[in-house]
Order: structure tokens, then C-alpha cells, then sequence
């Protein structure tokens, strides 16, 4: 499989913390280890196409950080999201896992997403974040709306997901699929210059091959054909894989204990 490296980095406050996040300062406990971050690309031990996230460096603290779209083989079914993902080490409340149904802004190349993440307690979570092409200030540029958690800061536990040591295995994965069921669309008031198609998709949530959640969302980002791309990716069919680190603060301990993340592609 070939190598993909990142291209797309986001850095945004983790949802999934369980702490407010503050800024941290390196943890020079053991300055002698080498800080070094590896971004999506395969392991040198790789044992079927395996993608690795892995850093210790404590300047990638209170971020996301996401790898480039993934290229679809022909054929596979579009409205289908799904990876395999195994965290071997790194705090147990930082969440990793997929970006779905993406789209780029064909102006200015900024992305509106779905981000589902899940963590080693079996904590999950989705998160839909959309661009405002119309904000003055760098807090405004997206708009988060969350789905499968009661509060901004909380997701859901599965018992479908495997847990800390039953997943922090090295060929032990959690199998992350969503599928996409366009419902139906509506428009705005014609008469007014801002009007536009208004989408609805429902979201079932499987893991591990077992149904866990849906949700519905009435103003879903839409699928929209850019004659630029390769057939199956155009904007809001595009896929990738988003990792999380925390801080000192709430857990990580760099350069000791470092991220360490698997991936593997599953395609339908």
C-alpha cells in the first residue's frame, strides 16, 4: 500500500479530555530520549499496511493533527466511512480515529468535516465542524456542532469498543465504520438571495462490525461532484485519519510515553 503522508494538519482543543487544556511547558523527565513525530506513514515493521501516527514532541500538545484524504479504489461504495484503528500508547482520554464526509471549499481550499473519535476508555464522539468563509476573527473560521454526546466536552461509552489493555495491542484493532443515508433535501425561502439546498443524511455508527449509534443531521454537508477529482472523491465523500494529543497537563507524558497510533484501511 502506498504511503500517505500528511498534507492536511488541523490543530483545535480536544473534545474528549476530560479537563480544560491548558498550555504546557516540555516534561524534561528524560531529556536524553530523542523527540521525534512520525505522521501517517507506514512502520517499518509493517504487517499489512499499516499507517503509523507517532510523536513524543511536546510542541504537538492541545491539537489534532489529520492525514491527507485517502484515495478511494474504483468501485468502492461512497457513502461508506471505514478504518481500522489500534492506540498502543498515550493517554487514555485523547481521542483518534476518522474524519468523514469531507468536503473542501473549491475558493479558498478550507474544509468542512465530520470527526469521529474514540479513546481508549471507550469513550466516543462525534463532531461536525464547518467553515465560515464570513468570520473576522480566527475563533469564528468554524462552526462545531456535536452529535452522540450530551455536552461539548462529553461523548458516550460503547462496550463495543475494546478498552485499554484488550486494544492497546500491537495487531489489535477497533473496527470504525459509518455509513452515510441520504434522506432528503429542502430549500430555503426563494425569494431570498441566500437561499439554498438544505440536506438531511442519517449517520449509522458501527464498531466492530456492530451497530452502536446514529444520528440524524438536517443540515448535513453535501455531496457535491468536482470534475477536478478522481471519481468517488469528490467533496463530501472524502475520508482520512485524525489523531489527538493532550498536554502535561491532563496526562501526556512526552518524551517518555509517546502517541502511538495504527491504521489500516478497510474498503467496502
Amino acid at each position: 500500500m502506498k504511503k500517505t503522508f500528511s498534507v492536511f494538519t488541523v490543530f483545535f482543543p480536544l473534545i474528549l479530555s476530560g479537563a480544560l487544556l491548558f498550555s504546557a511547558c516540555p516534561n524534561n523527565s528524560n531529556s536524553d530520549l530523542e523527540e521525534k513525530t512520525i505522521l501517517y506513514e507506514a512502520p517499518i515493521d509493517d504487517q499489512g499496511g499499516q499507517y503509523q501516527f507517532y510523536t513524543n514532541d511536546w510542541r504537538r500538545y492541545n491539537s489534532y493533527t489529520s492525514s491527507k484524504f485517502l484515495d478511494r479504489p474504483a468501485g468502492s461504495d461512497t457513502h461508506i466511512f471505514e478504518i481500522a484503528a489500534s492506540k498502543l500508547s498515550g493517554h487514555e482520554k485523547a481521542g483518534y480515529g476518522l474524519i468523514f464526509a469531507a468536503s473542501v471549499d473549491g475558493d479558498n481550499g478550507e474544509l468542512s468535516y465530520y470527526r469521529l473519535v474514540i479513546t481508549m476508555e471507550g469513550v466516543y464522539q462525534v463532531e461536525k465542524r464547518i467553515f465560515n468563509p464570513e468570520a473576522v476573527i480566527e475563533e469564528d473560521k468554524y462552526k462545531s456542532t456535536y452529535f452522540c454526546g450530551s455536552t461539548d466536552t462529553k461523548g458516550k461509552i460503547s462496550r463495543l469498543l475494546l478498552q485499554g489493555d484488550d486494544q492497546g495491542q500491537s495487531g489489535v484493532f477497533n473496527r470504525i465504520k459509518v455509513i452515510r443515508e441520504p434522506v432528503g433535501e429542502r430549500y430555503e425561502d426563494p425569494d431570498d438571495d441566500t437561499s439554498r439546498v438544505i440536506y438531511t443524511h442519517k449517520f449509522h455508527i458501527y464498531f466492530n462490525d456492530q451497530g452502536a449509534d446514529s444520528f440524524i443531521d438536517t443540515d448535513a454537508i453535501p455531496i457535491a461532484e468536482n470534475s477536478e477529482s478522481v471519481p468517488g472523491t469528490w467533496n463530501g465523500n472524502r475520508m482520512a485519519f485524525t489523531t489527538g494529543v493532550n498536554n502535561a497537563a491532563v496526562g501526556e507524558d512526552f518524551p517518555n510515553n509517546p502517541v502511538d497510533v495504527r491504521y489500516n484501511l478497510v474498503w467496502n
